[in-house]
């Protein structure tokens, strides 16, 4: 049957010829063009349910037979797979006796019903009429508004419900659509029975037949359609053609003669236009200026294009049909139109005529009879008519219009008449009731009396609307609070429809980029929509009044009109979409009889201001009706979600797939969608985000709108993309190559990595904020790092300079040294140390992980290799530090996005990491200096060769101590770089606290004093407790080697340098104690010389040599002793401690005098100052080999040995132990002499 029928409509059309000057007669052939959507419509699975459908093919072109012969194939195998999949798993989700299993989905062979098995409630399985109207209505959104409507339902006709015309039509926008059925089932009147493999009862023929011929549609079974195929217009039809009952139909008017001679089918389908049409005459202006004797022309033009049925309606405006009468009597006689019985009248002034003529249209009457009373061209009749098949009855809807002389010629009064014929007992009860307005019986005729009332009782109602919307004053006279605009608020959407033609636009409200607007990244994304007030300033600017002050929703415009007519108004209704609270929607209503291309200057003049706001964008379509919300639903199969569709569900290829919870990621899909996808936001919570874009196919014209919805649900997220189908494919959610298709695996596969990408990276940030990441392994660590390294979109490296590779303890320390630091708080950037991760991405080192900033981390990798390029053989090697850095906007990126880092310093800012290799590179030079010097320390591996250039670049040396070191000038008998005694011993002081640091030429010493880990700590602390302990000295202020110092042959200033980080002179205890040992040191061996120079005196020692030698023995390196002092009391008659004399101090002072005076009498003295003395233990004669002194202390009842031998500790040891019985002998002496000097005074 669609073979047949898609054949008919594509028959070429033979043109009339036409007559061209100059040319001659030409002639021609006309190709309908279709464009075809093919739905199929399921009816409702359960009781209570909703009816679903699914697509073929959306806005498919047939202009000739092979595309007619594709569609019907595709059709065919579609039905015989899909649709047929789809009956067959409506069927197995109930047993056999009809009830519901809700269980799982059977194999074939559990559900194949066998012929003679009962279908249970299948077999009452109901479709709704009002279902496939609905779908149908949908589908021809989808196809493009310049063609003509029409909805063809191909069906069996079984157990279809439908509604009467008036119940499916009367209360519906629906308007002006023809609605024709195919006949499927095989019947023919009394033909033979159904063989559809479900043989049904409830033959719906009948009342589907009505319910077309109500609309200006047709049914058709196979034999009418294939004879109106192939028959011509005007062709005399044979009494035994399927054809031969429609060749005397008025409306039809198959038999009648024309010049353009399509076939029955094309006739009935393609010229089946509604019969009121200004093509065949233009109307003047509304604003142009006319003289008495043609004002009322343009009236007369307009109503002489008024035709039914697609063919030249009867009468004219000069038919007599009518004569001039008063009262009743204006009409004409009710008899004269098929025995039509009077129900009602009333008057509506003033009334716009065309207004009121289009509302009739969009109800679904067409012109019967329209012609003149009088020959006034101020005075016009019309005879409407509808049918309604299924009461039997046809209403007449007679006007008489008169033209009112102050206003436009369309203005003025009009008196209605309501006729009804057909079934009389009928009608008089519907007239009964229409007067009293009341159901006055109970029984099924009665039923359809009151429907019929009801609805000629609310057509009065609309027509006095219509007069009342004529009247809402002058310009300057519209109140805001007057009954006007009250009652227009008032009105129903279906009201609306009848009275206004109406414009749609829409628009979304933005802030800009919501991203650079807020302290936090995403924070705008959940702000307020403060773009609201500038799209209701721009509407209040636009129109003339705003008729709901504080909700701002409504507005009147005034339109520029003559100053003798009603004025002309649209009004402007903005209400933000249910669905999505940053769209609005805009309806622009017009009444009256606007000419088209005012009301579109209209438009475009709102449509520019809204262009003009910064905030606003005006979408190319609507959108409202495409989108699709998800909600919570405990019992869904979806676990915890489920869309809740409507009429344009099938119209739209749709997906789905689930993503990870997790904080950033609804707004970084925002983001995503917005800077990179262009996107739109249609909506913003906390819990879902709605986006929407316009996208264009490459080769076509027209652009698809595609939604993008997420939904965050307690355990995860819930993406869905949208997309209307794509013009002119088949089978578009199974073919893999189409647009939607590729779109979605692609946006998949992107958002479930960037949800992965997003757990990673908070896995990361978790190791750098020292959270506990028990549920991630090692490996799972592993991977996370290498996501983001993926992902990354700046790459960035740096060389390290190292040591030679024999320098593995110096290389190991560097290594350490800079991973401590960049994990330290000393390191700006929060960093880790990834601790299982080795060998990533190509690379072997030491991986970290930095987060640069709120949303930028990166990966680092120091490499355990060395990086020869561009290195000499004789240069220390260098190891390449890289950084992987990926904003939270790079997450988004698929596998194949990674991109190996450049060998250079990068030359520009990536995120800000420049600065962090500045740091690094700054900090790494000290670390370098402080490596080199542990490892100096440690001194298990030496190293070979040091940069002494890179080691001293982040070091300032201070001058510390300076030394003066005597020595007799013997420079004129050597060479310079001969070493001397004294230089050899300077030199061994010096290298008994320091080494001589490799590569330095020997001018730079290390402190070797404390081991790594004994008291110079190498955890990270200040600068000033980390920087080495380097020395340099200076011979008279001139910098000097070892050589220098060995060769030393003159009496010099020793100057000491140490080394500290910056220009600071506060030194760490540790360089405090370095510098206080070599202090002592230098200055012993300075000490040392001048002892060794006074030597030489021997006995001829002055007093001023002896203050010398005591101020430089305290320096040198020397022995001490303290020798306890007893002495005889007289009085106590025995031995007494002078340190501890009990009473007897003036006895012990006494002693003191006398062991004084011993020491200042011996031989082996020679007295120092008054309490020291200096030993001679062996009695030298000449040069003194030692220095040995004893130093009275009676304060503590000792004397104080001091030895300093020239030879070293033994040597000083022995000359200690001599002077020590060498005191010893003297108190003993001494007590001897008291002992006598007791016992004389005893005997005097």
């Amino acid at each position: 049957n669609l073979v047949s029928y898609f054949r008919g409509l594509v028959q070429p059309i033979e043109l009339p010829p036409v007559a061209i000057s100059g040319v001659g007669v030409t002639f021609g052939k006309w190709t309908p063009n279709l464009a075809v959507t093919v739905v199929a419509v399921y009816p409702p699975s359960d009781e209570g349910g909703q009816a679903s459908a699914s697509v073929l093919v959306r806005d498919w072109r047939i202009c000739d037979e092979v595309a007619a012969l594709k569609l019907t194939a595709e059709v065919e195998k579609w039905a015989r797979s899909q649709v047929e999949d789809t009956i067959a798993t409506r069927i197995s989700s109930r047993d056999a006796t009809g009830i519901n299993s809700h269980g799982n989905l059977s194999a074939l062979g559990d559900f194949a019903l066998p012929f003679e098995q009962s279908l249970g409630s299948w077999a009452n399985a109901t479709s709704f009429m009002n279902d496939m109207l609905e779908f149908g209505d949908a589908a021809l959104k989808t196809l493009p508004k310049e063609g003509r409507p029409l909805v063809l339902i191909c069906s069996d006709c079984k157990n279809v419900h439908c509604s009467w015309a008036l119940g499916s039509f009367g209360e519906t926008t629906r308007a002006d659509v023809p609605i024709s059925v195919l006949d499927l089932s095989g019947l023919d009147g009394e033909g033979p029975a159904s063989t559809l493999p479900m043989n049904l009862s409830g033959n719906s023929s009948t009342s589907m037949r009505d319910l077309c011929h109500s609309t200006g549609g047709y049914l058709m079974d196979s034999a009418t359609l294939e004879a109106a195929g192939v028959t011509k217009i005007g062709s005399n039809i044979d009494e035994s053609s399927p054809l031969y009952s429609l060749q005397d139909h008025h409306y039809l008017g198959v038999a009648k003669k024309r010049s353009l001679r399509p076939n029955l089918l094309q006739w009935l389908t393609l010229f089946s236009l509604s019969p009121f049409s200004l093509a065949s005459g233009q109307t003047p202006s509304i604003h142009h200026q006319q003289n008495s004797t043609n004002r009322f022309d343009s009236l007369s033009s307009m109503f002489s294009s008024i035709g039914g049925g697609g063919h030249q309606a009867e009468g004219s405006l000069s038919d007599p049909i009518y004569t001039q009468k008063s009262g009743d009597e204006l009409f004409v006689d009710s008899n004269r139109w098929d025995n039509s019985i009077f129900v009602g009248r009333y008057v509506l002034e003033p009334v716009r005529i065309k207004s009121l003529l289009m509302t009739r249209i969009l109800e679904g009457y067409r012109a019967k009879k329209y012609g003149a009373a009088t020959h006034d061209n101020d005075k016009v009749s019309i005879i409407f008519t509808r049918r309604l098949a299924e009461l039997g009855l046809t209403l007449h809807y007679e006007i008489y219009f008169v033209s009112s002389p102050f206003h436009s010629p369309f203005v003025g009064t009009a008196s209605v008449q309501l006729l009804l014929s057909g079934d009389r007992e009928l009608i008089l009860l519907t007239k009964n009731m229409f007067k009293a307005e009341k159901t006055l019986h109970a029984s099924a005729q009665a039923s359809s009396a009151e429907r019929v009332s009801k609805f000629l009782r609310w057509t009065k109602k609309q027509d006095l609307l219509d007069s009342f919307l004529c009247t809402p004053g002058w310009a300057q006279n519209v109140e805001l609070d007057s009954d006007f605009v009250v009652k227009v608020q008032s009105m129903t959407h279906l009201q609306r429809y009848r009275h206004f033609r109406t414009e749609h636009i829409e628009v979304v409200t933005v802030t800009g980029n919501p991203f650079e607007t807020s302290n936090s990244l995403f924070s705008d994304v959940m702000e307020g929509n403060t773009a609201v007030d500038e799209l209701f300033e721009c509407l209040a600017k636009w129109s003339s009044h705003c008729a709901t002050p504080e909700s701002r929703h409504t507005y009147i415009k005034i339109i520029e009109s003559s100053e003798h007519d009603l004025i002309y108004y649209c009004l402007l209704r903005c209400n933000p979409c249910p669905k999505a609270s940053r769209l609005y929607e805009i309806t622009v209503e017009f009444h009256g009889e606007i000419d088209p291309e005012l009301r579109l200057a209209v438009r475009s003049s709102l449509v520019a201001s809204l262009h003009a706001c910064d905030h606003l964008i005006v979408l190319e379509k609507e959108i409202s009706n495409l989108i699709q919300t998800r909600s919570t639903c405990p019992r869904s199969e979806s676990r915890g979600t489920c869309v809740d569709a409507t009429s344009m569900s099938p119209f739209l290829q749709h997906r789905f797939w689930r993503l990870p919870k997790d904080d950033d990621v609804l707004p970084l899909l925002t983001k995503r969608r917005i800077d990179i996808g262009k996107f739109f936001i249609l909506s913003t919570s906390q819990d879902k985000m709605i986006f929407a874009k316009f996208a264009q196919d490459d080769g076509s014209e027209c652009s698809e709108t595609v939604i993008y919805q997420v939904l965050s649900t307690e355990s995860d997220l819930f993406v869905d993309l949208y997309m209307e189908y794509s013009r002119g494919l088949f089978h578009q959610l199974r073919a893999g190559s189409s647009p939607f298709y590729l779109k979605y695996q692609n946006v998949k596969r992107r958002d479930k990595n960037c949800g992965t990408n997003l757990i990673a990276r908070r896995n990361l940030l978790k190791l750098i904020d020292g959270v506990s990441m028990l549920p991630v392994t090692e490996a799972g660590l592993c991977e996370d790092t290498l996501r983001i390294v993926k992902c990354s979109s700046s790459s960035t490296s740096t060389l390290l300079k190292f040591f030679d590779r024999t320098s593995h303890l110096a290389n190991e320390m560097l290594s350490r040294y800079l991973v401590d630091f960049i994990v330290s708080d000393h390191f700006t950037t929060p960093s880790a140390k990834l601790p299982t991760c080795y060998s990533l991405a190509g690379k072997k080192g030491i991986w970290l992980v930095m987060r640069v900033d709120w949303y930028v981390l990166s990966i680092a990798v120091l490499e355990d290799d060395d990086d020869s390029e561009g290195i000499q053989d004789d240069e220390q090697p260098n190891r390449r530090l890289s950084f992987f850095t990926a904003g939270i906007i790079d997450l988004y990126k698929s596998d194949g996005d990674f991109a190996e880092a450049d060998s250079t310093t990068c030359d520009e800012e990536n995120f800000g990491v420049c600065t962090l290799v500045d740091i690094i590179q700054h900090a790494h030079a000290r670390k370098y200096s402080l490596s080199c010097f542990h490892a100096l320390q440690k001194d298990v591996l030496p190293m070979s060769s040091v940069d002494v250039d890179f080691v001293e670049d982040p070091l300032t040396f201070h001058e510390v101590l300076n030394v003066l070191v005597e020595l007799d000038d013997i420079s004129s008998h050597l060479n310079d770089n001969t070493s001397t005694i004294t230089g050899t011993k300077l030199g061994s002081v010096i290298e008994r606290l320091l080494g001589v640091v490799p590569g330095s030429n020997a001018s730079m010493f290390f402190y070797k004093g404390h081991k790594v880990g004994e008291g110079l700590a190498t955890s990270e602390g200040s600068d000033v407790s980390q920087a080495p302990i380097f020395f340099k000295f200076m011979l008279d202020s001139r910098l000097a080697s070892m050589e220098d110092i060995l060769a030393l042959q003159k009496t010099v200033t020793v100057t000491a340098l140490v080394s500290n980080f910056g220009v600071s002179d506060d030194l760490s205890p540790c360089h405090l104690e370095a510098v206080e040992r070599l202090e002592r040191s230098l200055n012993a061996f300075a000490s040392e010389r001048i002892l060794d120079k006074l030597r030489f005196k021997g006995r001829t020692l002055a007093k001023c040599d002896f203050e010398l030698i005591q101020q430089n023995i305290q320096a040198t390196h020397n022995l001490t002793m303290e020798v306890p002092c007893e002495f005889f009391v007289a009085r106590a008659n025995a031995l007494i401690a002078a340190n501890n004399p009990s009473g007897s101090e003036s006895d012990i002072n006494y002693c003191f005098v006398v062991l004084l005076q011993m020491l200042k009498s011996s031989e082996l003295t020679i007295v120092a100052r008054e309490d020291a003395f200096l030993l001679l233990v062996d009695n030298e004669v000449g040069v003194l080999p030692y220095w040995c002194f004893a130093e009275l202390d009676q304060s503590n009842g000792t004397i104080r040995l001091i030895v300093h031998h020239p030879l070293g500790r033994e040597y000083a040891q022995e000359i200690l132990t001599k002077a020590e019985h060498l005191v010893k002998g003297i108190v003993k002496i001494s007590n001897q002499q008291l002992l006598l000097i007791a016992a004389y005074k005893s005997k005097s």
